[in-house]
């Protein structure tokens, strides 16, 4: 049964498609555990979400299953207000897509965060120090998290940005 952490190293990977990369720069990188990132792996490759043969996820299955499994298989529900990292359409570079006024802001908690709104639990507890490295990793996670809990009209125009942010 795949993890969330599974879909945070699938999308990773996804964003970083042109690297080399071993299990150790998988470590280095999203700050999860060589055999956490093995079993991630091993479980998204059982449920044809990754090739490991070819050592890629498959990108086509992936987007596939974030569209239209992600908010069933796992279904968020926001929390009290909270500072921490924004997520949703406030993220970096998703924030001039809709009408503002009709936006509720989400925040991955984190103490030293520079925004407030309703803590959203993000897919691994490294989400928010890799996320912080990376603007276009952000992204596409801030894109899972709309997914998971916008309305029908959030959802499709997210589900379009995160294919276009993993084929670019």
């Amino acid at each position: 049964m795949l993890k969330t952490q599974d879909l945070f190293i699938l999308v990773s990977m996804c964003v970083w498609e042109t690297e080399a990369w071993t299990y150790d720069t998988l470590t280095e990188r999203l700050g999860v555990s060589r055999s956490e990132a093995h079993r991630s792996l091993k479980r998204a490759a059982r449920s044809h979400l990754y090739d490991a043969s070819a050592r890629r996820p498959r990108r086509a299955e992936l987007v596939e299953f974030v569209v239209y499994g992600m908010r069933y298989a796992f279904a968020v529900e926001p929390g009290a207000s909270a500072r921490g990292m924004p997520t949703g359409w406030r993220a970096p570079g998703l924030d001039g897509h809709l009408v503002e006024d009709r936006l509720e802001s989400f925040v991955w908690p984190h103490p030293r965060g520079t925004s407030r709104g309703r803590a959203l639990a993000p897919l691994h507890d490294a989400v928010i120090l890799t996320a912080g490295e990376d603007p276009r990793l952000h992204r596409a996670l801030a894109l899972c998290d709309i997914i998971r809990l916008g309305g029908a009209r959030e959802r499709m125009l997210a589900a379009r940005l995160f294919e276009e942010e993993l084929e670019s």
